[in-house]
């Protein structure tokens, strides 16, 4: 069963999440990656997932400070 693993990186850097979607790639991961800039558009997209019974990721990595609303 080949199953694709559903990653969700958060940061406010538009280049970190530029080569992390590259080393992703690099390595061969089967990966479906979303990427978000902030924490309220995290949240965002969290809800809508949740509201429409959507798969919730599998793994979320986030930077710690960012504008908006940070990791904390």
């Amino acid at each position: 069963m080949n199953r694709f693993i559903h990653l969700l990186i958060v940061d406010d850097d538009s280049i970190r999440l530029f080569i992390s979607a590259k080393l992703l790639v690099w390595v061969g991961t089967e990966v479906l990656l979303k990427t978000k800039s902030n924490g309220q558009g995290t949240l965002n997209y969290l809800q809508k997932l949740t509201d429409s019974t959507g798969q919730l990721p599998d793994i979320i990595l986030i930077d710690i400070n960012m504008p908006f609303r940070d990791g904390w």
